[in-house]
């Protein structure tokens, strides 16, 4: 479950209600039985792409600053390890 006070992230269906620019329907199926059309599957443009990641960054730097989180060490946690050659 998100946090209060996290920024939704909306889903592609969602998306492309606020701004066709950012997603788009890539494949259709036969609706309801007057037979319209309806998406099934979606896709995110470059800048749909990009609007969620700024979502999903602002919302992890909130986790951060309220000490949530199980934060992963890299593999490189900045020691100095010597050249075995």
């Amino acid at each position: 479950m998100s946090h209060p006070d996290n920024e939704h992230v909306p889903s592609l269906p969602e998306l492309y209600a606020m701004d066709p620019s950012l997603a788009k329907p890539i494949e259709w199926v036969k609706g309801d039985k007057k037979g319209e059309m309806k998406p099934s599957k979606w896709t995110t443009t470059p800048a749909g792409h990009a609007y969620l990641g700024a979502i999903m960054r602002r919302n992890a730097e909130r986790a951060i600053a309220r000490g949530e989180g199980n934060w992963v060490q890299p593999p490189n946690s900045g020691e100095v390890v010597k050249d075995a050659s």
